[in-house]
């Protein structure tokens, strides 16, 4: 750096030194030279922090893209996941729904094609009865006839009695009645009137 302004010295001097010649003042010219040679470095060095204060800010901005980039990335990979989450609920929401519609076709179909008739009774009597999960009254119950042949769970219950739960297995042309014995739960109190 010394090296060029010096050579900047001797070139602007000798410029300069032919004009001073053509003035005849040797002083002024090697002060016009000198502060040339300094306004020179100054430009040089102002230039040199101003490119990298560039290549600080450019530095920066690229930085902060790829953080941006990533942030966007991470988003939209959660985004994805999320979706795809949801999506696999509401197809298993559709497949339930499908099968209870199923099966509250099957209960309310009309007629019975299966030949299948079936009685629900307990002791004591006035007990809900739940087949497969779906109400289907108290007992005694009157002829069922739209169960369809298969397994069925039957569970019986009643307040201050421990539930009476069964599979059973029902094949066309049955006629059945389903007795249940509920016993009294000792674990709960007993309220006189509800028997």
């Amino acid at each position: 750096m010394r090296r060029i302004a010096r050579i900047l010295l001797i070139v602007i001097g000798g410029c300069a030194s032919g004009i001073a010649q053509q003035q005849n003042n040797p002083v002024q010219s090697f002060l016009d030279s000198f502060y040339a040679a300094r306004r020179l470095r100054q430009q040089q060095e102002r230039f040199k922090a101003e490119q990298a204060q560039r290549n600080m800010e450019m530095q920066l901005r690229m930085e902060q893209a790829q953080t941006e980039m990533r942030l966007q990335q991470r988003q939209q990979d959660a985004s994805a996941s999320q979706a795809q989450g949801e999506k696999e609920m509401r197809e298993k929401q559709f497949e339930l729904e499908k099968l209870r519609l199923e099966l509250e076709k099957q209960r309310l179909a009309p007629g019975n094609l299966s030949g299948i008739t079936v009685r629900f009774a307990s002791t004591p009597a006035n007990a809900e009865v739940d087949v497969d999960g779906i109400y289907w009254g108290t007992t005694p119950t009157a002829d069922l006839k739209r169960l369809p042949a298969g397994t069925h769970t039957v569970v019986v219950k009643k307040i201050g009695h421990k539930p009476w739960e069964r599979k059973i297995d029902l094949a066309a042309g049955d006629d059945r009645t389903v007795n249940a014995e509920l016993e009294v739960d000792s674990t709960k109190p007993h309220i006189s009137g509800l028997n």
